[in-house]
């Protein structure tokens, strides 16, 4: 009577190690790319650089400033592809002040779309804007209005922390 318990022991460990590994490929697929949103940016007749898989846009403001916004394909979720617009906003040189973290939380709180959020690149914290958005049905009118959004919003929290003549995003 052991021998099919312990059989079945095995494969019931085997099925949900096969499983967790279909779950983490999953995890890893991603069917947003570069190619499907140049055909909505072309659609939209906006101009941008690729840079590997990554594109960027940049908007230059009425005011003379301008602001680089950035669109890297995810990971899907769900089965959905999904597109990260980014913009840099500035550095945060030291630690987080509690006044800066209740402000950026603020805002969040405020945003019809669009986030505020810190990330470490090489060692240096900054505050970021970003949009996650679904590529499933996305339309060239939604993300260009997404673009400009993130553009807008990193722009004004810039000129908001560092003041009207820092422009270095």
């Amino acid at each position: 009577m052991r021998r099919p318990l312990i059989a079945f022991a095995f494969a019931a460990a085997f099925l949900a190690t096969t499983a967790a590994q279909a779950a983490d490929k999953d995890d890893e697929k991603t069917t947003a790319t570069p190619a499907m949103l140049i055909k909505l940016l072309d659609k939209e007749k906006l101009t941008y650089q690729q840079d590997d898989d990554r594109l960027r846009r940049t908007y230059s403001f009425t005011d003379g400033r301008s602001q680089q916004v950035f669109l890297q394909p995810q990971s899907d979720t769900r089965d959905v592809g999904i597109v990260e617009i980014y913009s840099w906003v500035m550095e945060i040189k030291g630690n987080l002040t509690p006044a800066l973290a209740k402000r950026l939380l603020q805002v969040n709180g405020e945003q019809k779309l669009g986030y505020f959020g810190i990330e470490e690149v090489e060692g240096k914290t900054y505050v970021f804007c970003y949009h996650n958005l679904p590529t499933e049905g996305l339309t060239s009118k939604s993300l260009a209005a997404a673009l400009i959004s993130v553009a807008e919003m990193a722009d004004e929290m810039e000129k908001e922390q560092l003041g009207a003549s820092s422009d270095e995003y």
